[in-house]
């Protein structure tokens, strides 16, 4: 009992929302920090996964030309049972009626005997946030974040185009390995969105690093039909999307740039469009404040043009 209230008052102290306005978080968990700041009742979709869904959704496109209110809660090397907690954290306080899941982190290997450690750990720190958010006070002399974040997302408008060929073999029937233990995992995140009457999708982001071989889509295609949820391949609707290779991506095709992100946003508004009921809140004062955040994010824009935050922070020291 003693435990438990130090814990409750350590997380007092390790606020991770107050914390990252003060801009000490800058890591990879940011984005979870910056969530405890959300007003209450205001996000509808869920967007997680590793890195590849940070770049896959920006919330403030998608608000400005659908309506629908949205987060970006992935990680870098985002696990599945981390994904699993971020959307078990969101639910408490977020009406999410639409999880989009990008499905590169099932194909992660971890050795057989972290998974039920990871299971602990990650539930303590969604219990407990001071054990996922203790190390700031070591950051105290370092450099301040100079990242902005909006709803998740970073306005990265470097290039580094993709000089590789064709990636896909459209003929192969071939199957990638696939981490059983993250399999398990992700069926009890569809579970936990059925239970909530949740619409769940899976869909790969376009990257031909780390979609190399089709055998990743087969097998996340079976994946997605044993599940019974649908699956997106942007890789495969590349054609559809106008995926441009020289100019929609700044690290050589791992990660999508502004311009990639903002096609990849309407694929995947394509389908919540066609599919689901969410509500446009552009005309409700009760989300004025989307509304309001629009003009930083224009001038973020402005600002961030052909610059990568990776890059500046470098500049500054934040690597040294």
């Amino acid at each position: 009992m003693i435990f438990v209230i130090l814990l409750e008052i350590f997380c007092v102290l390790f606020d991770g929302g107050y914390w990252f306005e003060k801009k000490f978080i800058y890591d990879r968990n940011a984005r979870m920090a910056a969530f405890e700041l959300e007003q209450k009742g205001q996000i509808n979709v869920l967007n997680i996964g590793d890195s590849l869904s940070t770049t896959s959704l920006a919330p403030m496109e998608l608000y400005r030309d659908y309506g629908y209110t949205s987060y970006n809660l992935g990680q870098d090397l985002q696990t599945p049972i981390e994904s699993y907690f971020a959307l078990k954290t969101a639910l408490k306080t977020q009406p999410i009626k639409a999880v989009l899941y990008e499905g590169h982190n099932l194909f992660a290997s971890s050795p057989d005997f972290e998974f039920p450690s990871s299971l602990l750990s990650e539930s303590l720190k969604t219990e407990f946030p001071f054990l996922r958010f203790h190390y700031v006070w070591l950051k105290y002399w370092k450099p301040r974040s100079i990242r902005h974040y909006f709803k998740g997302f970073l306005v990265n408008d470097g290039h580094d185009g993709y000089t590789g060929g064709e990636y896909y073999d459209w003929n192969s029937t071939e199957r990638h390995w696939i981490n059983k233990y993250y399999v398990s995992v992700l069926k009890k995140t569809v579970e936990l969105c059925r239970r909530k009457g949740i619409v769940f999708v899976l869909y790969s982001a376009p990257s031909p690093v780390c979609y190399s071989s089709i055998s990743i889509h087969n097998t996340l295609a079976d994946l997605a039909d044993e599940l019974g949820v649908p699956y997106l391949d942007a890789n495969y609707d590349r054609d559809k999307i106008e995926m441009d290779w020289k100019t929609d991506t700044h690290d050589c095709g791992d990660h999508l740039n502004l311009s990639g992100s903002r096609k990849m946003t309407d694929y995947l508004a394509d389908y919540l469009v066609s599919s689901t009921d969410l509500p446009d809140h552009r005309n409700d004062p009760a989300f004025q404040a989307w509304t309001d955040l629009w003009d930083p994010y224009a001038e973020e824009i402005i600002q961030m043009k052909n610059i990568y935050y990776t890059i500046l922070e470098d500049q500054m020291g934040f690597y040294d």
